[in-house]
């Protein structure tokens, strides 16, 4: 497929689960809807942790914008990774792929570890995200100078995650009430969401220490 017919049918795509909406970027709500329809064109899942990595932190600043033109570069730059590659069984890319991006995000997690230098930029690139998306969902609430996010809008990291089998609700309710934050209905303190992917995260990297798998550059 030509670069033109890339990007034209990539802005098809994005217009399916964009519907009226006049923007350049989409939320994590939309790549997920996006993920199905874009297998015509790739086989990765974009809503694969290291994937949104890949295709998003190379912004400036940790907007939570997934950028459309991001993509189109994206999805070229994996199509001829794919014919590059040119490995006969199908699925084959996709666990290459998703594997190294994996590992990519795994060194930016680890930089500089003992300041938390890289830990905190992937901290502050998922509370971007989160926020982005409770923003142009109408899913946020303030009291005071405290944000909350409707738990709907969280349950987007369970696939990003994996968290089904995980009770973060109760364990992000837990949190909340031990530092006194106030009861909503349906709602869940900022500050305890992001100390729950914090610690969710920092539990990934100890697991993998435990299988001697260190970031032998980190300082």
């Amino acid at each position: 497929m030509s670069k033109d017919n890339v990007e034209g049918v990539v802005q098809k795509l994005v217009r399916q689960v964009l519907h009226d909406e006049e923007r350049d970027y989409l939320i994590l709500r939309e790549v997920i809807a996006l993920n199905l329809l874009i297998q015509t064109l790739i086989p990765v899942d974009l809503w694969h942790f290291g994937i949104l990595l890949e295709w998003n932190l190379t912004s400036p600043s940790p907007d939570g914008q997934f950028s459309i033109e991001n993509l189109i570069k994206f999805v070229r730059t994996c199509s001829q990774e794919e014919k590059d590659m040119q490995h006969p069984t199908p699925t084959y890319f996709k666990h290459v792929k998703e594997a190294k991006s994996l590992f990519a995000t795994w060194q930016v997690i680890t930089h500089n570890i003992q300041q938390d230098k890289g830990f905190e930029r992937i901290v502050s690139w998922i509370t971007a995200i989160l926020r982005e998306n409770a923003l142009i969902d109408h899913q946020i609430q303030s009291i005071g100078d405290c944000d909350y996010i409707h738990i709907e809008c969280i349950r987007h990291f369970e696939v990003v995650f994996n968290w089904n089998q995980v009770p973060w609700i109760q364990a992000i309710e837990f949190q909340a009430n031990a530092n006194g934050f106030t009861v909503i209905e349906f709602f869940l303190p900022l500050p305890s969401i992001i100390d729950f992917i914090r610690e969710f995260l920092r539990a990934w990297v100890d697991q993998l220490e435990r299988y001697k798998i260190v970031n032998r550059e980190k300082t």
